[in-house]
């Protein structure tokens, strides 16, 4: 855990203790649960830049609306990949089991 806290002191020395504690939590969730993690991560960060882009795309329009379905497009997409690679796992712990 030291070592977490001296490189993250090192990337991000303003951001305090709960900027710390954060990134903590997120290093801990890597090593726990990396692909759920990640998955999330991504998402998160999917959804952002859609909505960012939305934005810059209808900039000066008024009568723009938030596209919903675009923006959570890729969200079953990562929902999808996740129960595929559940399931993956279930057949592999299956057929090692059975030797």
């Amino acid at each position: 855990m030291n070592t977490i806290r001296s490189s993250f002191q090192k990337l991000f020395p303003r951001l305090g203790k709960v900027g710390q504690r954060t990134y903590e939590g997120y290093i801990n969730a890597l090593h726990n649960r990396p692909v759920l993690t990640k998955a999330i991560t991504t998402g998160t960060l999917y959804f952002v830049s859609d909505t960012m882009s939305q934005y810059i795309e209808n900039r000066g329009k008024t009568d723009w609306l938030f596209d919903y379905k675009r923006a959570m497009r890729i969200q079953r997409v990562l929902f999808m990949n996740l129960i595929n690679l559940g399931w993956a796992a279930f057949l592999s712990s299956q057929s090692q089991s059975a030797h």
